[in-house]
């Protein structure tokens, strides 16, 4: 069997199991997008500390923060800072705001105004402000949320010693209901358009994890194949998967997963994916140096 032989087989496998239905989210990624002050190494802020307190004890919880986002996301559209956030914000179960900054008090009134979105945020505000019963911010998009969100009411706390309110933040957490073993048939192009952002994202995850190392131009030509000849624009959920390190860029050319094979987040029946990506390693190991060598960065 030749090299194209054998891609083609894997890539036929995994079209006929995805376009048949085949495919049951097995494990869920809970996403929280992480809004605060502007990251400072010399004057860290309530975001900056709590960010480097989760990313050291919090492993059941992906926090990703904007600027993380802007480092990789290059568009040619004209899409401003808010509403990039407001995309962010869509893919996530989670919106933390740390009221520290004029910036947060933007996204405060932007985020609350949206139905899809208020349920979502968990308010983190200084103690100073506890008991300022007659200010807008407290009687509007404050009391909207307290009201509204899955995660009220509003923390409060000194922003010198934020950590303070880390188990708070933690146990609030554990109210997001993860999604597990749910049948989601991607067997068309408008099913796929049609997911839910963040099942879109953990779906290409995978598609990369599974014919990793690829480039972007090869991602497309997977959905191509299953989907037929559309437009397929991923910049946002490429940039997005390395913005919470599930993926990462190799030599400028190729992406690979930082997880495993044994960690996609779906199911795909009737595929052995631990034999084809061995037979898709051979390949690579036998035909494409470059690409292997890629694949050493993991």
């Amino acid at each position: 069997m030749n090299k194209n032989d054998i891609h083609k087989k894997v890539l036929a496998n995994y079209k006929h199991c995805v376009t048949t239905g085949g495919t049951l989210l097995r494990s869920d990624a809970v996403l929280v997008f992480l809004c605060g002050k502007k990251p400072d190494i010399h004057n860290p802020g309530g975001r900056d500390q709590i960010l480097d307190y989760v990313k050291r004890h919090e492993k059941s919880f992906r926090f990703f923060i904007a600027e993380k986002f802007f480092e990789h996301y290059k568009s040619s559209t004209n899409l401003n800072l808010l509403d990039i956030e407001d995309s962010l914000a869509k893919y996530s179960d989670c919106i933390i705001i740390i009221l520290e900054s004029e910036g947060t008090f933007t996204e405060l009134g932007a985020f609350s105004l949206k139905k899809e979105l208020v349920k979502n945020i968990m308010l983190v505000n200084s103690d100073k402000f506890k008991n300022n019963d007659d200010s807008f911010i407290t009687l509007g998009p404050i009391a909207k949320i307290n009201k509204e969100s899955d995660f009220k009411p509003t923390i409060y706390t000194d922003y010198k010693s934020i950590l303070k309110v880390t188990s708070d933040i933690h146990a609030r957490l554990e109210r997001i209901k993860r999604e597990k073993i749910k049948h989601y048939p991607i067997k068309d192009h408008l099913a796929f358009q049609e997911l839910k952002p963040k099942i879109k994202l953990l779906f290409i995850s995978d598609i990369i994890s599974i014919f990793q190392p690829i480039t972007y131009g090869e991602i497309i030509n997977v959905l191509t194949d299953l989907y037929g000849n559309n437009k397929y624009d991923i910049n946002f959920e490429i940039s997005f998967l390395q913005s919470i390190d599930l993926i990462k860029n190799i030599q400028k050319k190729y992406y690979i997963s930082t997880m495993s094979e044994k960690s996609l987040f779906f199911m795909y029946a009737g595929i052995n994916i631990i034999k084809y990506r061995s037979n898709l390693l051979n390949l690579y190991c036998k035909y494409d140096n470059e690409r292997i060598n890629a694949f050493t960065y993991r």
